[in-house]
């Protein structure tokens, strides 16, 4: 970091877009800590088999043996006009709430709105179509896989 001091470079992170479209999750915004990492798609980290003991592996052993009732998933939304959330939209299947989106944004490299939402089980499946209500309009979309580019 001294070597850089004269150029004024500091350590950054990556545009909003970049992260989404990339599957780089965010703490605070895409999981927070009533999270567990096999719902957010971090579970190849995780090594119950291992000898050693280490704080949370019992909750983690149930958590996988009883299975998983929600998982972060991508979203692509039908819309051009959805702007990025600073509150977590809620998103609808048959009108009923099953999750709720985590982060968004417009991708001009993929001309596409996208998302990261966790959602239930039930409506996690890519391919299904659900409905997020944004404060401005209702915004079809259907759940697709993470990341949204190599």
């Amino acid at each position: 970091m001294l070597a850089d001091k004269p150029y004024n470079i500091a350590p950054g992170a990556p545009s909003n877009i970049e992260r989404i479209e990339s599957g780089l999750l965010s703490f605070g915004s895409d999981m927070d800590f009533t999270n567990n990492p096999f719902e957010v798609g971090l579970d190849k980290f995780v090594n119950l088999e291992q000898e050693h003991d280490f704080i949370g592996k019992e909750s983690l052993i149930e958590v996988k043996e009883s299975g998983l009732k929600q998982k972060l998933c991508g979203l692509e939304f039908f819309e051009q006009s959805v702007s990025s959330n600073e509150n977590r939209w809620p998103v609808l299947k048959e009108d009923k709430q099953c999750g709720t989106v985590r982060s968004a944004c417009y991708s001009p490299r993929l001309e596409k709105n996208l998302a990261f939402a966790m959602l239930s089980i039930q409506c996690s499946e890519p391919g299904t179509q659900l409905s997020v209500q944004t404060p401005e309009i209702l915004v079809e979309a259907k759940v697709c896989s993470r990341p949204f580019t190599d």
